[in-house]
């Protein structure tokens, strides 16, 4: 029955199509983005790509975390952009972005609030790299999710501008370069800071600003990447539990920013 199910969803999520003149543009993607981020992926899948149903079939990543709904999402974004080649990548998240508010009242899609839920809190830069590797995309929300579940078991809770904060990003790059690739890493948590303006001069409840919130996060998010060591480290060498120690090490040390206790 579940096989059913999610064969339906994603065939109904492929084929509300409108003409694409008619996309609303609900996210603002910067000029330049589709031009950089397709060269760097281009550079990225010539070595490391892989597939949505690699991801779900190959013993490397069976440390990371499937759900339904997540697979519904990228093996239909996969399908799309397998069934038209010609589309751009920017074209592809417009045809999602419309997909997504068209289908709210879907109720017959099962998982859709789910599947809603994670291409939401994708950042316009984040789906450009999405919908150019759906396979690598969903690695990214899995090793998201892994990070996620590591910083409540270290601290019993995930905050923001804490130490919680910095553990969270940084476990997160770390996993990125061992299940997908160092590239990757770099790619995905940078787009992943890619805020507008509004964000950037917000207060915080914590009473810090957004731009600190994101020069905190993208230095973090670094010091991750730097526990992984792409000469010396393998996926079957290195525990999650040992990334993990790295990243506790950084902040015992002082490396890591920490906007409040």
């Amino acid at each position: 029955m579940k096989k059913v199910i999610v064969a339906t969803v994603v065939s109904s999520l492929i084929t509300i199509i409108s003409p694409l003149s008619t996309f609303a543009a609900s996210t603002s993607i910067p000029n330049n983005m589709h031009e950089q981020e397709t060269t760097n992926l281009e550079q990225l899948q010539a070595s490391s790509s892989f597939s949505v149903d690699e991801f779900l079939s190959d013993a490397r990543f069976n440390e990371l975390p499937k759900t339904e709904e997540n697979t519904i999402l990228f093996k239909g974004i996969e399908d799309f952009k397998n069934e038209n080649p010609n589309l751009s990548n920017e074209e592809i998240v417009e045809h999602f972005n419309w997909t997504v508010d068209e289908a709210k009242n879907f109720s017959t899609l099962g998982f859709y609030e789910e599947t809603k839920a994670t291409w939401s809190t994708l950042t316009s830069a984040e789906k450009l790299l999405v919908v150019g590797d759906p396979g690598m995309g969903y690695a990214t929300i899995s090793t998201r999710d892994k990070a996620y579940s590591y910083t409540l078991t270290n601290y019993g809770h995930s905050g923001a501008g804490d130490e919680s904060d910095a553990f969270r990003h940084a476990v997160w790059n770390a996993l990125m370069c061992k299940h997908i690739s160092k590239m990757w890493a770099n790619l995905m948590a940078t787009a992943h800071e890619n805020v507008d303006d509004a964000y950037l001069t917000r207060v915080f409840a914590d009473g810090f600003t957004g731009a600190a919130h994101k020069r905190m996060d993208l230095h973090n998010n670094e010091k991750g990447r730097d526990c992984w060591n792409v000469l010396t480290d393998f996926i079957v060498l290195v525990s999650d539990g040992d990334l993990q120690n790295r990243v506790i090490a950084k902040i015992r040390a002082g490396e890591m920013v920490i906007l409040h206790n």
